[in-house]
């Protein structure tokens, strides 16, 4: 019997073709339902500029698209891309997959960019007591005192107008700190110096029979003046 080799050939030909469309068809079909697109996690940043990571577009065509605030893409067709120019406040973008122009899914990534605040402790203070009320300001946040070294009492300390209480002689020296989200903590320092009022007598009064006498006065601190309230003399 003469064998027909073209004829088995073909149908060979034919067989692998048809396998090859059926693996080319499942690779599709794997390609075309594989994860939907997801944007990455919301961002809350201080800088004006950020890197954003999407998942990879596999069988799809990516797209990174602005919707409002603002913002420059570097690569907008790259799943990790960087992003220049945000505006402050709310930036949203969204991630896309496209097939053949047709959109097959989409998430939405929102960067919240804040601005770092302008902070300042008060200017420093020299005083005669145990108490003081603090002067702290800050553009934006709330404020936290500490007490770095020294001694006091605050009566809150979130509040940049807290009083000090309890303060002892010397230098006690206080950090405010404001925090915002996304952004570094700014920190500035204010010192109260306390000087203890001096213990001083005038002396003891005299009876005199003559025009002139010398005063016994003494002060545990600083130095003293005389003043006439009444009568007549020169003090020298």
């Amino acid at each position: 019997m003469r064998k027909d080799y073209p004829a088995v050939r073909n149908s060979l030909l034919k067989i692998l073709c048809f396998c090859a469309l059926i693996l080319s068809a499942n690779l599709n079909a794997k390609n075309a339902g594989g994860d939907p697109a997801f944007a990455g996690e919301d961002q809350t940043i201080c800088d004006d500029s950020t890197g954003i990571a999407g998942n990879e577009p596999l069988g799809f065509d990516g797209l990174w698209t602005l919707i409002s605030g603002s913002g420059s893409i570097n690569d907008d067709t790259s799943f990790e891309t960087y992003i220049t120019g945000l505006a402050l406040g709310e930036n949203v973008f969204v991630w896309e997959f496209y097939s053949s122009s047709v959109l097959q899914s989409s998430d939405t990534l929102r960067i919240f960019r804040n601005e770092a605040p302008i902070i300042s402790a008060g200017i420093d203070q020299d005083i005669c007591g145990d108490s003081t009320q603090l002067n702290a300001s800050t553009s934006a946040g709330t404020g936290l005192w500490q007490i770095i070294s020294g001694s006091g009492t605050l009566s809150d300390e979130n509040s940049a107008q807290s009083d000090l209480t309890a303060l002892t002689s010397g230098t006690t020296e206080l950090e405010w700190s404001v925090t915002i989200p996304g952004c570094s903590t700014e920190r500035d320092t204010v010192f109260i110096t306390v000087t203890e009022a001096p213990t001083i007598s005038a002396g003891t009064d005299q009876d005199i029979c003559g025009d002139s006498t010398q005063l016994n006065a003494s002060t545990s601190a600083g130095t003293g003046i005389w003043q006439i309230i009444s009568g007549s003399g020169t003090p020298k």
